[in-house]
């Protein structure tokens, strides 16, 4: 297991980046007609298996031992203990339609136990990022909550994402 998760995450960040920047390459020449339906409102692109496989390549190199669990399943089942989740483009769904609220996120789970994630907002071009027993961070900036307790002294902000009519999804808060 790799003993500093805090160094770890200076190696996971251009290997997030390399995702981002071929998602956001593609995002201009997009071909609609490359999509691929698992299930019902559910597709997948081109864009997903190749942004996986570039970060399975990548985190391949710096956790030689660890396996992985994708949601283009381009590495396979694993049954190690120590698993890196990936979500190759967070919001595949607005990736189609050209809104930008896209995302590369990851974590790396030991046992039942998430040990960091990565999330890197391309609208935003931001790096989010949390490790176990180190709280969570914007870049460089550590973030917090907020100490307020009366409700109505509290900014709080929801973002809804119609999936089908009648339905609704939190894909942000």
């Amino acid at each position: 297991m790799y003993q500093d998760l805090t160094r770890l995450i200076a190696e996971i960040i251009p290997i997030v980046r390399r995702a981002a920047d071929f998602i956001r390459a593609e995002a201009l020449s997009f071909n609609p007609k490359k999509l691929r339906f698992k299930t019902f409102n559910n597709f997948a692109s081109y864009v997903d298996q190749t942004s996986e496989e570039i970060l399975v390549e990548g985190l391949s190199a710096i956790l030689p031992g660890a396996g992985f669990v994708t949601e283009e399943n381009t590495a396979g089942m694993s049954d190690s203990s120590l698993n890196w989740i990936i979500d190759p483009l967070d919001g595949t769904t607005n990736f189609l339609h050209g809104y930008p609220a896209t995302a590369v996120t990851l974590a790396l789970k030991e046992d039942q136990e998430i040990l960091l994630g990565v999330t890197y907002l391309l609208h935003e071009d931001a790096v989010y990022h949390a490790v176990k027993g180190n709280g969570a961070w914007c870049g460089d900036k550590k973030l917090r909550v907020s100490d307020t307790t009366e409700l109505e002294k509290l900014f709080l902000f929801l973002v809804f994402h119609t999936v089908l009519p009648g339905r609704m999804k939190i894909i942000s808060s």
